[in-house]
């Protein structure tokens, strides 16, 4: 990919703030010191993503002692339809089944709502960093070594 001529102006910043600008440095050098250098996220915060359908989380929500609805739910005949939706991440499936589950007395009202307010809840998005690297931050993408040779060839 051909860099941008704002690219080429941000490049051509970086390598001349480094130790003895561009003259001191090989292109490889160059590319490599901005591979290393990292700059504040441009997205300051992290995308909120839906929680993660994990039978662990939702068992740990039939939290009432008094209805052993952990027990009566792993011994109804049709708790593998239930774990077939929960592994398909099927929120709206899960969803159905907890109010299903509510009918049958097999959870309370209040585990029922505790599973519809885990399904409609988020959780910030684990891939996201507080830094990214120079290239990504400041050009929007990752730049490889045609980039920067492009960007000492334009200064000529």
């Amino acid at each position: 990919m051909n860099p941008s001529p704002s690219a080429i102006t941000a490049i051509e910043a970086f390598a001349a703030a480094l130790s003895g600008g561009w003259a001191a440095h090989t292109d490889a050098q160059v590319l490599s010191a901005i591979q290393a250098a990292t700059v504040a996220n441009p997205i300051a915060v992290a995308a909120q993503l839906p929680n993660v359908l994990d039978e662990s989380a939702l068992i740990g929500l039939l939290n009432d002692p008094s209805n052993g609805s952990l027990a009566k739910l792993l011994n109804w005949v049709n708790f593998g339809l239930v774990k077939a939706d929960i592994d398909a991440s099927n929120r709206t499936g899960v969803d159905l089944w907890a109010q299903k589950l509510q009918l049958l007395s097999i959870i309370t009202a209040g585990e029922a709502g505790n599973i519809t307010t885990y399904l409609a809840g988020t959780t910030a998005d684990p891939s996201w960093t507080a830094t990214v690297r120079w290239d990504v931050g400041t050009l929007g993408r990752t730049i490889d070594l045609a980039d920067v040779i492009a960007a000492r060839a334009a200064q000529s």
